[in-house]
């Protein structure tokens, strides 16, 4: 499985799923593009990951995004960019790009990063989760590939839940993308995931906790 990532912010999700495929000869990042310099692009260039800062605003730079899309010839596309992906290129790599959002879609449509999270604690939520889905022409409503769910509860740290629900719940997805033999449901640290897969739990939580402790 050969991957590009499209990001704009730290990169825990990029971080996550390649040192998780390769760890297992699964896949790979082949590139990354971001819209600015960030901690995402910084993790390519030190892992030698082909990597390049556009600005996703222009038909000159949609142009440039496409040729790179195309000469890579990428299995998916995750789109972890705080952009709108322009609709030629939604139309061009129809049934390649991938979202996550950090909300049991279709709940709080069109809000980037944590802030469906942050807008479901403001409602008093009982549950909430991530969504790994299609990209198609409308904000976040592409057909779901995987979920996740769990209980709010306090004194717990709900961001870092949330990445670790939302991490997992990307890797379902296109482990689900690429024909994997699904386990039903399964519950991880108290977050339920729908469909799952049979994941090396032990590495799951190694890495998770690198990240936690910003060792990856």
């Amino acid at each position: 499985m050969e991957l590009i990532f499209l990001c704009s912010g730290n990169g825990g999700n990029l971080k996550f799923i390649n040192t998780y495929l390769e760890s297992l000869s699964l896949g790979k990042v082949i590139y990354v593009l971001s819209d600015r310099n960030c901690l995402a692009n910084k993790f390519a260039y030190d892992y030698q990951i082909p990597n390049k800062v556009i600005s996703f605003e222009n038909n000159e730079t949609n142009n440039s995004l496409v040729s790179i899309l195309e000469n890579y010839h990428p299995d998916f596309i995750i789109t972890n960019i705080h952009k709108i992906i322009s609709p030629n290129v939604v139309s061009k790599f129809s049934g390649k790009l991938i979202n996550l959002h950090y909300s049991i879609l279709p709940s709080f449509k069109g809000l980037v990063g944590m802030n469906p999270l942050h807008r479901a604690m403001k409602l008093n939520s009982k549950f909430v989760g991530s969504t790994c889905h299609f990209v198609n022409d409308e904000v976040d409503s592409g057909k779901i590939i995987s979920q996740s769910s769990f209980k709010v509860e306090k004194n717990i740290n709900l961001e870092q839940k949330m990445f670790k629900a939302g991490a997992v719940t990307l890797l379902n997805g296109l482990l689900k993308l690429t024909n994997h033999q699904s386990i039903g449901n399964f519950k991880f640290n108290e977050i339920e995931f729908n469909p799952s897969y049979e994941l090396n739990w032990t590495l799951v939580s190694e890495i998770l906790l690198k990240l936690e402790n910003d060792e990856l």
